[in-house]
């Protein structure tokens, strides 16, 4: 029924793209400012700052917030260009390896259409707009530590769920 909802509105769409899946994708992407901001607050710290305790446990709560929902998404999104995004966010996060973390951000930046859908109708430029987002948050994450970004240039603005409130496409929260 959802599906047939979902064509009447935005044409034809990909079946493996479910309103569920966008809304956990949408709540993934909810979830990036806050660990890019704690994350970014972090950079440079030499410990001896007093407000660190309260810092570290600020980030520590966004990450566990970001990894629960890719948890969530990865659940349900195997084999889905969203999937594919939240599975190279989940290797970018559990990686300590700074020269794998440039890779992935390098083919965040310059393969992007690798992990659009392919398609001109509706659903799949909501869809391919949910990518853009991501892929842009995973290269400021991945950026934190170059000194790449000033801490200012970049707007991080997390989308509210449903992502498209004119079209009621995400279950209520």
């Amino acid at each position: 029924m959802a599906n047939a909802y979902l064509r009447a509105r935005a044409g034809a769409i990909n079946a493996a793209h479910s309103p569920l899946l966008i809304f956990l994708f949408t709540k993934l992407l909810a979830s990036l400012p806050d660990l890019i901001e704690t994350d970014r607050d972090m950079v440079g710290m030499s410990g001896q700052d007093p407000a660190l305790d309260q810092w570290v446990t600020a980030a520590e709560a966004a990450r566990t917030t970001t990894l629960a929902r890719l948890r969530d998404l990865r659940g349900v999104a195997s084999g889905t260009a969203l999937g594919a995004v939240g599975d190279l966010f989940a290797r970018v996060m559990a990686s300590d390896d700074p020269d794998a973390c440039a890779e992935m951000r390098d083919r965040a930046a310059h393969q992007r259409e690798s992990f659009l859908v392919q398609g001109d109708d509706r659903m799949g430029a909501i869809i391919n707009e949910m990518i853009h987002r991501a892929l842009d948050q995973l290269e400021i994450y991945c950026a934190l530590e170059d000194d790449f970004i000033d801490g200012e240039a970049v707007a991080l603005e997390a989308p509210q769920p449903p992502f498209f409130p004119d079209e009621g496409l995400a279950p209520a929260a």
